[in-house]
Formats: structure tokens, sequence, C-alpha cells
């Protein structure tokens, strides 16, 4: 499949810091936005994944897992944003060459949100397309 990136400006959200992690979902809080996963995602370090919803899912594994998770992104700053037309996947670059992709998998749910200033959000709505408010 090839994979198209959108259009979408996101230069709103680069250099913006992770200022919290809440476990619900996850929801990273960024300075002036948030992004709620409500789908399956990976925390890569180059091109190694360092920790994914999978390890969230063990009951023995939960605690270390958001540890992991974290430490790896409290305070890390945003340096790209990348969204993909085809199922409406995401890609977050942080510094220190870490990557959060987050996958849509769902016909009847939404994946993700992003939200940001001025009314921004983005939402992998059911099916893998897309809503944007601007």
């Amino acid at each position: 499949m090839n994979r198209t990136k959108s259009n979408i400006n996101f230069s709103q959200f680069l250099n913006q810091r992770v200022t919290e992690i809440n476990r619900v979902y996850p929801i990273i809080t960024f300075e002036t936005g948030f992004l709620t996963i409500e789908c399956s995602w990976r925390l890569r370090k180059g091109n190694s994944i360092i920790v994914g919803n999978a390890e969230i899912e063990v009951e023995d594994r939960t605690d270390k897992a958001y540890v992991i998770f974290e430490e790896a992104l409290l305070n890390n700053t945003i340096l790209d944003v990348t969204h993909f037309e085809e199922i409406s996947d995401l890609t977050v670059t942080f510094d220190n060459n870490i990557y959060l992709d987050v996958f849509h998998e769902s016909s009847l749910y939404e994946g993700w949100q992003l939200s940001g200033a001025k009314g921004f959000l983005l939402v992998a709505t059911p099916g893998g397309s897309y809503a944007l408010a601007n």
C-alpha cells in the first residue's frame, strides 16, 4: 500500500513539549493541545520498538509499560507530525529519536483525536477516514 501524507498543517504542534500523560487511553497533553489514543500504537526509538499498547494490555506489565512510555515522552519536544490519508494513521516525531506511531484499527470506533489551539481537531473516524475541524 502506498502511503500518502495528508496536506494538513501541523505547524502549531511543532516545538511543543509533552507536559502530562494520562493513563486512561492514554491521553498525551502538550502545551496547547492533546492527543487521545483509543487504538493500537507503538513507541519507537529509531527503528526499535520500546513499548506498545500490547504491553499495556498485559496485566502484570501495565505499570512497567506506562513507566517506559512516560519516561520516553514527558518533557520531550514535538519535531514533526505526519498524518497518512490511507486508514488515517499518525506518526508524531519527538526529539531524542522518539517516534509515536498510532494505527487506526476499527470500522466501528474512532481511533484517535488530535486537538490543538483555535479549534483545531483531527479525528480518525470509524472505518479509517478522518474529520478535520480547524
